[in-house]
């Protein structure tokens, strides 16, 4: 049974498109990142990684966008990560399509675990006190190794978020950081997607029903982050990276 509005499109498929979207949309609500660590392991079960990926490209800039608006924090940001951003960008352009290339098991697996030792450096308080005076060259470094990781296992967030939780940011300024940066990366890679032709008219049509459940979910994290304090905000995130540490080594082990 096909769905008439989205032709070629199984309604089995749909559902799942909602499901994936609607959770995607709660956690990013929450945590003002995570959609596509949701989205893509279960639109994967319909869909292959990359088709995944380019399916959450929309949302993911129209729901960064969103927040960085309701933020008024979007100058201050770029200011003061600008480097990261520039940086991101770039690499970026150069490796995506390094994504429906190369097989990334063993690296995605590695992130995962790097992933995982940071969040428990940061339960132990052993996470780095980075000096303002050197921001500028660790944003740029962070920068392009998101970049890297990002065009070979599309997750580039991983350690630039990973750095942003380092910096000790408020709340607000977290959430504003984390919609610029994955704003920034996911505008760069839905043009690469696009121009590789994995982002085509049909991923358009889905991408843009998906924005319903995506921000019925995203208002409803919203509303719960209100009541949610700085000290149980920084568990929630570091309960979001782990998970994203397991799901990343688990899905690659070779059975």
């Amino acid at each position: 049974m096909t769905f008439s509005i989205i032709p070629e499109i199984e309604l089995s498929v749909l559902l799942i498109v909602c499901l994936a979207f609607a959770l995607g949309g709660l956690v990013k609500g929450i945590a003002s990142f995570g959609l596509p660590m949701v989205t893509v392991p279960i639109l994967s079960e319909a869909f292959s990684v990359p088709t995944a990926l380019a399916l959450t490209s929309i949302p993911i800039l129209l729901s960064n966008a969103y927040l960085i608006a309701r933020s008024g924090l979007f100058q201050v940001t770029v200011r003061r990560l600008w480097p990261l951003l520039i940086c991101l960008a770039i690499t970026l352009i150069f490796s995506t399509q390094l994504l429906v290339i190369l097989k990334s098991d063993f690296l995605m697996s590695a992130v995962g675990l790097s992933l995982l030792l940071f969040v428990l450096s940061q339960f132990l308080n052993l996470h780095p006190n980075i000096p303002p005076r050197h921001e500028w060259w660790i944003s740029s470094f962070i920068g392009i190794l998101s970049g890297i990781i990002g065009g070979i296992t599309s997750f580039f967030g991983v350690a630039s978020l990973s750095y942003l939780v380092a910096l000790n940011l408020t709340k607000e300024r977290f959430i504003a950081a984390a919609s610029t940066l994955l704003l920034t990366g996911g505008l760069v890679m839905a043009v690469m997607l696009a121009k590789l032709e994995v982002l085509s008219i049909r991923e358009i049509s889905i991408s843009l029903f998906a924005l319903i459940p995506l921000f019925t979910g995203l208002l409803l994290g919203q509303f719960l982050r209100g009541y949610i304090s700085q000290k149980l905000f920084r568990y929630v995130v570091m309960g979001i990276l782990t998970l994203l540490g397991i799901s990343m080594i688990v899905k690659n082990i070779p059975f």
